[in-house]
């Protein structure tokens, strides 16, 4: 199972893999009610599913990034490459005798023990091989997914051992209003794929209304900086995001069934996003959203404040640059880049965007 440094980039991958593309508050339908409950009867020899449980909502970013310190995580000596960042930890070194996988998910769980972290196996398999395996662990309600895999080495003959560590959050896809279909697989706690005979439109339509009555917020996710992601790619992604948990579902069509994988993953911050928000656009990294609401220009300045204070960001009125409209602010805190804020009335909306500070 493959993971990447950057949740968006990583479901990017994930998602050229699954179209088969190269690296480029109304109440819902009653068709669409109800989750996919049915199993697949392929191969996989899936088991009908629990009934789901009633969508709990995502905990506090920063109470799920606090759950864990990835830089206590200790990395075997002689790695090829090291990283961590809020939301993760992986490292890459060459697979031998002394570099094998079972011991080094035994070094995983007993490092996640010593911060609180315990086994969980209802959210997934737990299996280790010589050459791969992932485990699911748990704290307070939060879950965790540890992988590791090989791969071909750099040099001739040789391979490479990859290995990480991912916050989930509390968000159990499982138990999220997924439009009726046929669960294909084992679904876990990040991850459901289902089948459906319906058209796409319906689907998202589905989707987009329960979600929105949960309180969540629907999104274009924009480009990574340095990636173009092909305009066809994107039209069969829809994207929603609530406490910085973002839930994705990816669609193509196989013959005459629409198939949709969900995939649940955390970014590296909370977007602040006001209320009634609408034409949403989002970027991890660097930050960036832009929206519309009816708010006004001092509803959205409040809103903000009072989001960002108490985080330690501290806000204050700048002028607007010359021959431009509309009200600017900007927000500093210790150690990290100041951001700015600048709203624009528009007719009877108030267009939002707030990013780094350029």
């Amino acid at each position: 199972m493959a993971r990447y440094g950057n949740p968006v980039a990583g479901v990017f991958v994930a998602l050229l893999a699954f179209t088969g593309c190269k690296p480029a508050a109304s109440e819902p339908a009653a068709q669409g009610a109800a989750p996919p409950t049915t199993p697949s009867t392929g191969s996989s020899g899936a088991a009908t599913p629990p009934a789901p449980s009633a969508p709990v909502p995502p905990a506090a970013h920063l109470t799920v990034l606090q759950s864990i310190d990835f830089s206590k995580i200790p990395v075997p000596e002689n790695t090829s490459r090291n990283s961590h960042s809020p939301t993760n930890a992986s490292f890459s070194l060459a697979k031998s005798d002394q570099v094998r996988v079972p011991a080094l998910a035994e070094n995983f769980a007993k490092a996640l023990a010593g911060q609180g972290w315990k086994p969980a196996p209802q959210a997934g398999g737990t299996t280790w091989t010589d050459e791969s395996g992932a485990a699911y662990y748990e704290k307070s309600g939060i879950h965790l997914l540890a992988t590791i895999g090989t791969s071909v080495g750099f040099q001739p003959g040789t391979k490479d051992v990859n290995a990480g560590l991912f916050l989930l959050g509390n968000v159990d896809v499982r138990n999220l209003p997924h439009f009726q279909g046929t669960v294909i697989g084992t679904p876990t706690f990040e991850t459901l794929q289902f089948s459906t005979t319906e058209k796409i439109a319906t689907v998202r339509d589905h989707h987009r209304q329960a979600y929105e009555k949960l309180g969540w917020h629907q999104f274009r996710e924009l480009d990574p900086e340095g990636v173009e992601i092909p305009v066809e790619t994107k039209e069969l992604q829809q994207s929603f995001v609530q406490n910085g948990t973002i839930v994705q579902y990816f669609y193509r069509m196989n013959d005459a069934q629409l198939i949709a994988l969900c995939r649940s993953s955390l970014l590296e911050w909370d977007p602040p996003i006001p209320p009634q928000a609408k034409s949403v656009e989002l970027r991890n990294s660097p930050p960036f959203v832009f929206c519309y609401t009816p708010l006004s220009v001092e509803d959205v300045s409040q809103f903000y404040q009072k989001s960002l204070t108490p985080l330690g960001w501290a806000g204050e009125s700048i002028p607007s640059p010359e021959g431009k409209k509309g009200t600017r602010y900007q927000f500093s805190a210790p150690g990290k880049k100041s951001m700015t804020l600048e709203c624009l009335p528009s007719g009877k909306s108030t267009l939002v965007q707030f990013s780094v500070t350029q």
